[in-house]
């Protein structure tokens, strides 16, 4: 539902002013939600639509606007007795976009990390600018970003999931 009202009712200026995609996170211990139907966008909104994108198609419509992760926690109870299915259907629908989250305490730091590497800055700087646990939480959290980030020069082009 959170992906549904960003693709039908967020205008961020970022992208509507200066062309930049903006960053949205998701956080949960679960498995991927099963696609909307017609009736949930009912219940939360008094509305039916006609037609109601899948996960995946609002991941691909999201995409050209946003710079989309889910932070999955792995503290949460679903991760305890379902870790390899959580897992899976995250990475399955958003590959490297699906980040593990190992202490809950550090999102926000993890979500900065994320940020910073996304916007061009190597992954073995983000790790050193934290110290302690963090620093343990944030590598574990943002190794494999470094593929996605933006480089110097480039055209702000829609990164592919």
């Amino acid at each position: 539902l959170v992906w549904y009202t960003a693709l039908t009712r967020v205008v961020h200026d970022a992208y509507s002013k200066r062309g930049k995609k903006g960053y949205l996170f998701t956080v949960g211990d679960e498995r991927v939600p099963p696609n909307l139907t017609a009736e949930d966008v009912k219940r939360a909104f008094g509305e039916t639509p006609q037609s109601v994108p899948t996960n995946a198609q609002m991941l691909d419509a999201l995409a050209q606007q946003w710079e989309v992760f889910h932070i999955i926690v792995e503290q949460g109870s679903h991760m305890r007795w379902d870790r390899e299915g959580v897992i899976r259907s995250w990475t399955d629908l958003m590959g490297q976009r699906a980040i593990l989250l190992a202490d809950v305490d550090k999102l926000s730091e993890v979500m900065i990390s994320t940020i910073e590497v996304i916007e061009g800055r190597n992954v073995d700087d983000v790790v050193k600018s934290w110290s302690g646990d963090t620093s343990l939480v944030v590598a574990k959290a943002v190794s494999g970003l470094n593929s996605l980030a933006t480089r110097p020069g480039d055209s702000g082009a829609v990164t592919r999931f």
